[in-house]
């Protein structure tokens, strides 16, 4: 996993057609972009021309550590006791 964390990354704006879930926190600055799979409840490491990649919840933080909060408590499914409260994130 250090690795993937290290790894060089050519900034990208990520399009429609690379956002392959739902959620997705994509970065302003072009790299380390990350989706939420609701399917299977997990995040994924998005790259360019490549399939995303699956991470483990404490890797995506540790990759994304500014958006801890978002990451822990963002990806909930909507229901109508929390509907209203998540954050918002970037939904396809």
């Amino acid at each position: 996993m250090a690795d993937m964390l290290s790894q060089q990354e050519q900034p990208w704006q990520a399009g429609p057609e690379e956002l392959p879930f739902t959620t997705h926190l994509v970065n302003r600055h072009g790299d380390r972009h990350l989706g939420f799979n609701d399917d299977d409840g997990r995040f994924s490491r998005l790259w360019r021309h490549t399939s995303p990649e699956p991470l483990h919840t404490g890797d995506a933080v540790l990759l994304r550590p500014s958006d801890i909060d978002r990451i822990i408590h963002g990806y909930r499914r909507p229901t109508p006791t929390n509907a209203q409260s998540a954050p918002a994130a970037t939904a396809r």
